[in-house]
């Protein structure tokens, strides 16, 4: 229970550090909130199974070439899947965020 609760916390703080390094840009309304959230949600699972993927490969113990083969092709793919995302994301995210600067008067 302590470690899912770490795991948790772990997240949050990633979230908020996430919505902190879009500060110009923040959610017009909940649905660009939520799809924000959702997608650091997802980035944060597929990079999380990608490191047990590759930590797999290193404890077996067969060829090392092909097992650090398949861990750089793992790393990459990983890269990709998250860029495919945002691409298709562009439109949604566009329509339901804005630019909050803080002006004065």
């Amino acid at each position: 229970m302590h470690r899912i609760a770490k795991l948790l916390g772990i997240f949050l703080l990633g979230e908020l550090a996430w919505f902190a390094l879009l500060h110009p840009l923040v959610p017009a309304n909940i649905k660009g909130f939520a799809i924000e959230f959702a997608a650091g949600a997802v980035v944060a699972a597929v990079i999380w199974c990608a490191l047990h993927g590759i930590w797999w490969l290193t404890a077996r113990k067969s060829n090392l070439l092909l097992c650090r083969i398949a861990a750089v092709a793992l790393a990459l793919s990983v890269g990709v899947s998250i860029f495919f995302g945002a691409y298709l994301l562009r439109d949604t995210l566009g329509a339901n965020f804005r630019y909050f600067i803080f002006s004065r008067h």
